[in-house]
């Protein structure tokens, strides 16, 4: 019992995990890490904070300039061509072969392809360019096969003590007494140890690779754990693990034959159809999705640490997506112009606050009872794109505008419903010109101060007041010979849905400010329903243009300012169960 107490108090003391601890002094070890050119293996990769798990197989040879990556037993299969002319004079190319269903045929084996952007071949190890050998004192604990690590000082008496301790360890747990303490061991093979440690902003990355020397002097992998810091949080946010298993140096280029899987059709050489091709959990799919995403989006970053930044960025964003898709929830997400954007980037262009004290100068018309009799007269869907009296979606960009544009789109709403003409109002005009009290143009402002101001002093025509500048710029509503003024605007009456159908039926567009999340700016299509909104103060505007009912769920159609590429064409189906993020708070409309 005092022997269980020791080891107990020792473990805590050095904040091992469970399981026999050794030590790798590694002396006279060859110091470059280098990985083998051709090979297959078979590898897992371990998500823990996902907990999920993805077995793979991979063959890989840079003497043919070929690779190819096989999940679940072979039921999807990725082959990667470098060297070959794709359908757009491409670095290669990637086929991929997966089982269709159809109630016709039943399952059959469906192959596409498309062109790839990636100057260097898909490899199953990452070979980070800064991995530095582990020749530090290294404690390695052992935990239902994963790996744990910590670094302790090298002082002599450090040293001295940590050895009496494992040591006196090492002889509690059984058949370890053949154990070398100077070695360290997975699986009963040595292995070398590397690492590699990035710290950017309040992100630090850390890889530690456990590599197996061959006799042909190349360093194959046996496990790799990758671990990405939150530092000012102080939170573990990734921590994937790759194991790999059954190593053979000796490759057939049968292997990575694509042609055996029968006739590939191309797919649209585009960013979406890249992505249906490849997936965030293999390393070197990320080279090519993030080169298709710079592409379609022409990203051109300042410098390499920006460029790796962006990228992490993205994966971190691809994962999320992915993960949520796979859970079937209603509603479907997809990767978009702001995949590459910080949270606080995304966070400014959530600029639309609602009122501590929501007023309104035109009371809303209906009391509770008469909203009541008017829900059950009025059409079960209503969609006012269908009317001709809505304009085109806008794209704010980065800008923290969205409350100008939701202004703008329910103005121009209302004014077409007045005469028929859809015009093309200046948000721009919105930005420089409203500064009373809260506004502060692209830092964020509150719908009914728009509102107020164009009460005041009107809007313009965009071609007459100048194209949006995504910017703060100067009011120069002087210049400007028409504008568009509104008699005042109507707070519906909150949290109520019936009073939303009346007031989108009767009198709508209605502007409304919800709690938008990574969720939210990454939807796709279906109804969007997410409980994990957090009522706080910053917020996103968008505009409601009507409700419908999709497999019995009732949602609003929402039109926001991300531009045609988000969502579906620019449009969101919100549900309108249970307040979702707050939709019903506080919403107006203009009065004309």
């Amino acid at each position: 019992m005092a022997a269980t107490a020791a080891i107990l108090f020792l473990v805590y003391l050095f904040n091992l995990s469970s399981g026999y601890v050794l030590i790798d002094d590694n002396e006279n070890l060859d110091e470059i890490l280098t990985l083998p050119s051709e090979y297959s293996i078979k590898a897992e990769r371990i998500d823990l904070i996902a907990d999920l798990k993805l077995p793979m197989e991979l063959w890989y040879s840079t003497e043919i300039n070929r690779s190819r990556v096989d999940v679940y037993d072979g039921m999807v299969k990725r082959y990667y061509y470098w060297g070959e002319d794709g359908a757009m004079g491409s670095d290669g190319t990637v086929y991929m072969a997966y089982p269709k269903w159809t109630e016709k045929e039943g399952h059959t084996i469906f192959c596409s392809k498309t062109d790839m952007y990636q100057e260097t071949p898909v490899d199953a190890f990452p070979a980070e360019e800064e991995y530095v050998y582990a020749d530090d004192m290294y404690i390695a604990s052992f935990t239902r096969g994963f790996i744990f690590e910590q670094w302790l000082p090298t002082s002599g008496s450090d040293i001295e003590r940590c050895r009496q301790v494992l040591q006196y360890l090492i002889q509690m747990v059984p058949n370890a007494e053949n154990v070398d303490t100077s070695k360290t061991y997975h699986e009963g093979q040595t292995v070398d140890v590397w690492k590699f440690t990035e710290d950017d902003d309040d992100t630090r990355k850390e890889l530690v690779l456990y590599s197996h020397r061959t006799e042909r002097g190349e360093d194959v992998p046996v496990q790799i754990e990758k671990k990405e810091f939150n530092t000012m949080l102080g939170s573990l946010e990734k921590h994937v693990i790759f194991n790999y298993d059954q190593f053979n140096p000796l490759f057939c280029e049968e292997d990575v034959d694509a042609e055996k899987e029968g006739l590939c059709e191309w797919t649209p050489d585009d960013f979406e159809g890249h992505m249906k091709m490849l997936h965030p959990a293999f390393h070197n799919d990320l080279g090519v999705a993030f080169n298709s995403f710079k592409k379609h989006h022409a990203r051109n970053y300042q410098n390499k640490k920006e460029h790796d930044m962006r990228r992490d960025i993205f994966h971190k964003n691809w994962k999320f997506v992915v993960d949520h898709n796979r859970q079937n929830l209603g509603f479907k997400l997809a990767l978009n112009h702001l995949s590459d954007l910080t949270p606080a980037e995304r966070a400014h262009m959530s600029g639309g606050r609602r009122s501590p004290n929501p007023s309104a100068t035109v009371p809303f018309p209906h009391s509770e009872r008469q909203v009541g009799d008017i829900v059950t007269q009025i059409p079960e869907e209503y969609d006012m794109r269908l009317q001709g009296i809505i304009s085109p979606v806008k794209n704010q960009d980065k800008c923290g505008s969205c409350w100008t544009f939701a202004t703008a789109a329910a103005v121009e709403g209302a004014l077409a419903r007045l005469d028929g003409r859809i015009l093309d109002l200046s948000e721009q005009s919105i930005i420089d010109c409203t500064w009373e009290g809260v506004c502060e143009g692209c830092n964020g402002g509150w719908p009914k101060e728009a509102l107020k101001h164009i009460m005041k002093h009107g809007i313009p025509l965009e071609e007459d007041y100048g194209g949006y500048l995504n910017e703060n710029g100067y009011c120069h509503l002087e210049n400007v010979t028409e504008v568009f003024k509104i008699r005042g605007f109507t707070l519906v009456t909150p949290l109520s849905v019936s009073a939303m159908k009346v007031a989108l039926y009767k009198y709508g567009p209605v502007i409304v400010t919800i709690q938008n999340n990574d969720a939210f700016n990454f939807y796709r299509s279906g109804v969007f329903y997410d409980p994990t909104c957090v009522d706080d103060y910053v917020g996103h505007a968008i505009t409601i243009v009507g409700y419908g009912s999709r497999d019995g769920t009732d949602y609003w159609i929402v039109k926001n300012s991300y531009g045609e590429q988000w969502g579906e064409d620019g449009y969101m189906l919100l549900s309108s169960s249970n307040n979702n993020c707050f939709v019903l708070d506080e919403p107006y409309y203009p009065v004309v």
